[in-house]
């Protein structure tokens, strides 16, 4: 079962914050990057979009005429060293080094791995476009965000000047900048303590059929001081070429995101549902299901403490079906956990037959 939040309830997950002060110091952490088990789920929204794009100290972004649509958008992230985050990728084996895949210090996703130290937030891990012997995974060091960040921090993305492949001149610009603060009014609600953060790319390339092309994408994104993930982001894009004489425009396209919900997602959501444990999270009790007999149960906290040692614990029968004329039983038990501080817990069940279940399950007080 996930614990799906609306807006309002983003702030009891300390997503956000609703102050009535104006004008706090907004200083990026190692905190504010995405918790691992967490699906981070975007709505696509509709407004003025100039009006997001005054810069300054104090600014007011009222999109109080925001109107959310249904299409969505969704970031995981994981710890887990099985989660594939390039399904039919391969490594190539002159440019990449292979994934430790014991090491839970990566942080995984869909489409890149990252890791995370006291002064950087990078990815490690991602596809390589190459036109000549096809896209594999490559390992890479590219700056996301670094630490502390506040407003009028400023850090090069890997802006680069030289030749394409065809000896011709390419260039890359790209940086990211705390070019705002301020408060969000959206229909609803008045969220201040913004820092914004603008990432910046600019590419100009020639391609033999005209003098040069380019593209262009401005990022804006808002935080608030214990953001995990921005709450709010507009996406600017522009593509161009231009011959001898004027340049002539080709593309335009605006897209703004708003942070709607966040589930709490175990790896094991994926995979067999037995066991399964409802609610997570919870804060006073969870139940277990599975589909054998319940021998035992141990719960450990994250930091591998014993918690709670159950032993032959009483489970009842809560539904019964048959499978290939053999009639099967789901047993549940309910553990109290009223009393379990905030935190993630692992649970190891043991079955009658010997087969040892393994779920997570996370506590909030």
């Amino acid at each position: 079962m996930l614990k799906k939040l609306n807006l309002v309830l983003l702030m009891s997950l300390g997503i956000l914050t609703l102050s009535s002060s104006i004008g706090q110091t907004v200083t990026l952490s190692p905190s504010n990057t995405p918790k691992a088990e967490y699906r981070y789920n975007y709505n696509k929204v509709d407004f003025n979009y100039s009006i997001a794009l005054d810069t300054g100290i104090n600014v007011v972004w009222d999109l109080s005429n925001m109107v959310i649509q249904n299409e969505t958008m969704s970031y995981y992230y994981t710890k887990d060293p099985n989660y594939d985050s390039f399904p039919g990728y391969e490594y190539h084996e002159f440019y990449s080094i292979p994934i430790d895949n014991s090491d839970t210090t990566y942080l995984r996703s869909d489409d890149a791995i990252y890791k995370s130290t006291d002064t950087l937030f990078f990815q490690s891990h991602r596809i390589i476009q190459n036109p000549w012997e096809g896209d594999y995974i490559g390992n890479c060091v590219i700056p996301v965000l670094k630490f502390p960040f506040e407003y009028n921090s400023y850090m090069d993305l890997g802006s680069y000047s030289g030749w394409n492949y065809v000896g011709l001149p390419t260039s890359t610009t790209t940086w990211k900048k705390g070019d705002a603060t301020g408060s969000l009014i959206l229909p609803d609600s008045v969220f201040t303590d913004f820092l914004r953060l603008h990432t910046y790319y600019n590419f100009n390339d020639q391609d033999g059929n005209h003098s040069g092309y380019g593209r262009r994408k401005d990022t804006y994104e808002w935080y608030a001081q214990n953001s995990e993930i921005a709450f709010f982001k507009v996406e600017c894009k522009h593509s161009s070429y231009w011959d001898m004489g004027p340049s002539y425009n080709y593309g335009y396209d605006t897209t703004a995101w708003l942070l709607t919900s966040v589930e709490f997602v175990p790896m094991e959501e994926y995979g067999d549902e037995n066991p399964f444990i409802y609610p997570n999270p919870s804060s006073s009790f969870i139940t277990l299901e599975t589909k054998g007999e319940i021998s035992s149960i141990s719960i450990f906290d994250s930091h591998g403490k014993l918690v709670n040692d159950i032993k032959e614990p009483e489970s009842e029968v809560i539904e019964m079906y048959w499978v290939d004329d053999e009639l099967q039983y789901i047993n549940g038990y309910t553990v109290e956990i009223n009393d379990y501080a905030s935190g993630i817990y692992y649970m190891n069940c043991v079955l009658a037959n010997g087969e040892i279940l393994k779920k997570r399950f996370m506590v909030e007080n």
